[in-house]
């Protein structure tokens, strides 16, 4: 994955970049849905996912945003998820990818 690592401004504190996921992440929107994590990794900031849309999504997304995921936290900023969607919570229990998503706090709230 090409997002480079970025160190933070004082000017980029506190601001957060919103990344809306539409409703369909599969194979064949893989590309699209790089180039705006790309952005919002680059912007050095907090990134807030907002996946209520969310209705379906397959392996290579998981595996991208856990990547983004990662390169965001490496970076010494955090991704915070806003309403995920069932869809994106089961898919991501049955790859294993709860915990790396940072989703267990929403699936044990969930469950209870």
């Amino acid at each position: 994955m090409a997002m480079t690592k970025k160190k933070s401004t004082t000017a980029s504190a506190n601001k957060t970049s919103r990344v809306t996921l539409s409703e369909n992440l599969d194979i064949a929107v893989i590309g699209k849905l790089r180039t705006k994590l790309s952005r919002a990794a680059d912007r050095c900031v907090d990134v807030a996912l907002h996946a209520d849309k969310i209705e379906s999504i397959d392996t290579s997304a998981l595996q991208l945003l856990y990547a983004f995921i990662q390169c965001v936290n490496a970076n010494g900023h955090a991704v915070k998820w806003h309403q995920p969607s069932e869809a994106l919570l089961q898919s991501a229990a049955l790859s294993g990818l709860t915990r790396g998503l940072g989703l267990e706090s929403i699936q044990d709230r969930d469950a209870s």
